[in-house]
């Protein structure tokens, strides 16, 4: 018998800025022979049993194998541990330590450096349910509303210690060779092809799969399911309920998915590594992430897998990002992996920079890499603040991962201002080396940045780097928090001068090395001409132009700030002049730095105002983007204090011009742009009653129910939304029968949207009845776009919304994520009226969403008594002024 010893967490607490979850390094795992098999015919009591050999190699004495499992049940007579000469090594006890995760199994003699075993566990148990982590249960409706079951996994960072024993940390690389038991109606799949299956008898089949790749744990899948599959294309194939795929609703993936591919081969120079690369799709309320990179099957969460030409042009791009994303990571995450999770950015950054550039390769009409900065940086300005994460953010316990903000969007952000610095070619020659050196092994950022130091050096480029090195200067990057702030100033002499500060934050006195470049026009370079690395410098110009212009096309993370007379010039200029001599994407950042600026007191509110009314010479998306994310906060302000009509006529100059040459109907010439831009356009007409969009959309909807005449897929909401705001109840009652009738999940989110903008009280009073109702059916996600919609038309709304919230809030069976939805409501909430508000949410003092929300609501109020916002009602007055002098 083994003795086992169980440690608690009542016997220690770990401290926080403690390694010692971390495995120990002595023993290192090159293979691993699974066999599992789940069994959930009857869901309450839904398990798995397995068994597993591992073959380990001895990287330093010892008389201890420490390995991870959590919640298993391991029968500790079944542990076997042998040499190869079959000898069995005694066991002295075994030990339990449930705060980190350890299986500890002590030897009587120690096990020598570079020997290898085997160590075998003839029988452990789990249960299965729907938690969502490692292996576990899922389940949906077939084309008959009858409810089905699947099992299937979810490992990172810390699921696959959930489903087997294991050495479960990304360094701890291995190969796998993974057998499935199931019953005959079902199917099985995992990371690898299927080499036989084997007839058990009692209508079991065991499924064995070809050995895989060396790789992570978390990486690891297999399912269980009803599902069926795809034809073979290339190298992909999908799983899913049949009725999808008979009705071709992954058609659109498959057909992009090897495009994806070949480009991120042709762009490595590094064949992918497995012969198949299937995709799966699981429903969406089973599969936080919007998708998973498991190597060979790539998990998604339904709804970003499903596209068909009934899909909006907004559909169309996340199903196109998140596939280039998945894919990317087979090269980015899964063939070189992060050594530790603070270095999680060289995975997910990559990924995310890559969506983008593989999408763009596709489709370059989309003008992904536009799309980029409004879409990207630009949200990751505004949230990488004082006290945020650095890059290389160090987990103080397991499973705890660095914000995505940081590793998805200030990695891809910091790799993006990389490419530029050292251009398209150099970069792409140091991604190749870091790959092919580093190929099926874990890194640290150091080794990319060796990578791209070498590339550099063999192009003959250091002159582009300002006398430092890539470590230099990606460590100003990686290693601080929040970013910088770029002040221009033009001198008497001509000279410029250029100092840096961190944005928003005064008790910081770091300096990043910030690559600068002047725009003189659309097609100026954006490597770089100088580098501010200290406090301040002073550089010589040659330019005669009357504004200065800094970070070309946004590449650099840091916003600029110019002296008035600049800001001034720069607002002419975009008023007077050809808009195609400054890049869409420095537009974008001069109304997205300008408002930015103005809201922490950087500059006079009426520089973004003056600067926005060039907007009525704009036609392209970007900028239009850049300001409705800016806006939204003036008009809470305004129509708070009951100033909305001025806010309104202000809004409608700006887009009159592109009322005038896009409409609100679609047109066969239409780029795919035209499309976003025009759905902006709508969506804020509409919510403003601006150009009579109210009653177009009103038109639209009544000719859908006389005479079934279709409404324009990406226009359906705002049509829907901008058409309730007048309908009377009838044509709600209407739209609600088709809402309950429809079993498409993303069309009833939208049919669910546009009944939440309905005019009435009483009828709002029922659709909230409906979206905060226990066992309705209706998503936090969907229920939160509807009440996002709902606000933006009429924020006094607020008050009912939020008793309703709070009310379901205390009834809700899952308070973690319904508690989400209070980071929405609050935004809106801006009077000293509202604070009761308040009361009801401090029962929840341990949120951090609401934490959050209650700083955001003093913030709010706070802005009510600030000096810009008098300067701002000002602003607005006299333009009222100047308008009807000028009419």
């Amino acid at each position: 018998m083994v003795l086992i010893i169980l440690i608690s967490s009542t016997d220690a607490v770990l401290e926080k800025a403690d390694d010692s979850f971390r495995l120990p390094s002595t023993i290192q795992p090159l293979q691993y022979n699974l066999s599992i098999e789940p069994n959930f015919v009857n869901v309450p009591e839904a398990h798995f049993n397995g068994s597993i050999s591992i073959k380990l190699l001895i990287m330093s004495a010892t008389n201890r194998i420490t390995l991870h499992a959590r919640n298993l049940l391991i029968n500790s007579r079944s542990i076997k541990i042998s040499d190869k000469n079959g000898t069995f090594r005694k066991i002295e006890n075994v030990t339990i330590d449930s705060i980190r995760d350890f299986y500890i199994i002590q030897l009587l003699e120690p096990l020598l450096e570079n020997q290898r075993v085997m160590l075998s566990i003839g029988n452990f148990s789990g249960n299965l349910n729907f938690d969502k982590v490692g292996f576990y249960l899922a389940k949906y409706k077939d084309k008959a509303n009858n409810e089905r079951v699947l099992a299937l996994t979810d490992m990172q960072p810390i699921g696959a210690r959930k489903a087997f024993p294991c050495f479960d940390e990304p360094s701890f690389k291995s190969t796998f060779i993974i057998s499935i038991i199931r019953q005959k109606d079902y199917i099985s799949v995992s990371n690898e092809e299927l080499i036989s299956t084997v007839d058990l008898g009692d209508g079991r089949f065991r499924d064995t799969y070809k050995e895989t790749v060396n790789m992570s744990t978390y990486l690891v899948a297999f399912s269980v399911s009803d599902y069926r599959r795809t034809t073979q294309k290339g190298l992909f194939r999908v799983y899913a309920p049949s009725d999808v795929i008979q009705r071709g609703k992954v058609d659109f993936v498959l057909s992009i998915a090897n495009d994806v591919l070949r480009s991120l081969e042709n762009y490595t120079g590094i064949k992918y590594a497995m012969e198949k690369l299937d995709m799966f799709a699981v429903p969406p309320e089973y599969f936080e992430p919007g998708g998973m990179e498991n190597w060979g099957l790539i998990t998604f969460s339904e709804n970003n897998l499903i596209c068909t030409n009934e899909s909006t042009i907004e559909e169309i791009r996340k199903c196109s990002i998140f596939t280039g994303h998945e894919i990317a990571h087979q090269w980015f995450g899964n063939l070189v992996t992060p050594s530790w999770w603070n270095f999680l950015w060289l995975s997910e950054g990559f990924s995310t920079y890559m969506e983008y550039y593989t999408t763009s390769l596709i489709n370059p009409s989309w003008k992904m890499m536009d799309q980029f900065v409004v879409f990207l940086l630009q949200p990751l300005l505004k949230l990488d603040m004082k006290g945020s994460q650095y890059l290389n953010f160090h987990p103080h316990f397991a499973g705890v991962l660095p914000a995505a903000y940081t590793t998805y969007y200030k990695g891809a952000v910091i790799i993006r201002m990389l490419e530029h610095i050292l251009t398209h070619n150099t970069f792409q020659l140091g991604i190749r080396m870091y790959l092919k050196k580093f190929a099926y092994g874990s890194v640290s950022p150091t080794n990319l940045y060796e990578a791209f130091q070498d590339a550099i050096n063999y192009h003959n480029k250091s002159h582009l780097l300002g006398n430092l090195n890539v470590h230099e200067i990606m460590s100003t990057w990686d290693s601080l928090s929040g970013y910088p702030l770029v002040n221009v100033s033009r001198n008497q002499n001509g000279s410029i001068s250029l100092s840096q500060e961190p944005f928003a934050n005064s008790n910081s006195d770091h300096y990043w090395h910030i690559p600068i470049n002047f725009v003189s026009d659309a097609s100026t370079p954006t490597i770089p001409q100088a580098w501010l690395k200290e406090k301040s410098i002073v550089l010589i110009s040659n330019a005669s132009s009357s504004w200065i212009l800094i970070n070309n096309q946004q590449t650099g993370y840091y916003r600029v700030n110019y002296d008035l007379e600049n800001w001034m010039s720069l607002s002419r200029f975009l008023n007077e002049n050809k808009l195609g001599t400054i890049h869409v994407s420095n537009r974008a950042q001069l109304i997205d730095d300008a408002f930015e600026l103005a809201n922490f007191n950087y500059i006079p509110y009426d520089v973004p105002l003056n600067l926005s009314f060039y907007l009525r010479r704009e036609v392209e998306y970007s900028p239009f983007l850049a300001f409705f994310n800016n806006i939204e906060k003036v008009k809470l302000y305004l129509v708070s204090l009951g100033k909305e009509e001025m806010f309104q006529s202000y809004i409608q100059d700006l887009l009159e011009g592109l009322y005038h040459t896009l409409g609100f109907e679609e047109k066969d010439t239409d780029k795919y742009l035209d499309k976003y831009t025009r759905i902006s356009l709508m969506t804020w007409s509409c919510n403003l009653n601006l150009f009579e969009c109210r009653e177009y959309a009103l038109g639209i909807v009544r000719s859908w129910l006389v005479n079934g005449t279709k409404i324009s897929t990406n226009l359906e909401v705002p049509i829907l939304c901008g058409s309730m705001q007048l309908a009377p109840a009838d044509d709600w009652e209407f739209l609600y029968a088709k809402y309950e009738a429809t079993p498409d999940g993303k069309r009833k989110s939208k049919l669910l949207t546009g009944l939440g903008c309905t005019g009435h009280k009483e009828l709002l009073e029922r659709f909230l009845g409906l979206v905060f109702t226990n066992g309705t059916g209706v998503s936090v996600g969907d229920r939160k776009a509807a009440l996002i919609r709902i606000l933006q038309i009429d924020q006094s709304r607020v008050d009912i919304i939020y008793k309703y919230f709070i009310r379901h809030l205390f009834n809700s069976n899952d308070v973690y994520q319904e508690i989400r939805l209070a980071d929405v409501l609050c935004k809106y909430v801006v009077s000293e009226q509202q604070m009761e508000i308040l009361d009801a949410l401090k029962s929840f003092p341990h949120s951090a969403v609401i934490r959050s929300c209650i700083h955001h609501i003093n913030k709010n109020i706070l802005w009510l008594r600030e000096d810009k916002l008098k300067v701002i009602i000002k602003w607005f007055e006299d333009y009222q002024r100047r308008r009807r002098s000028e009419k």
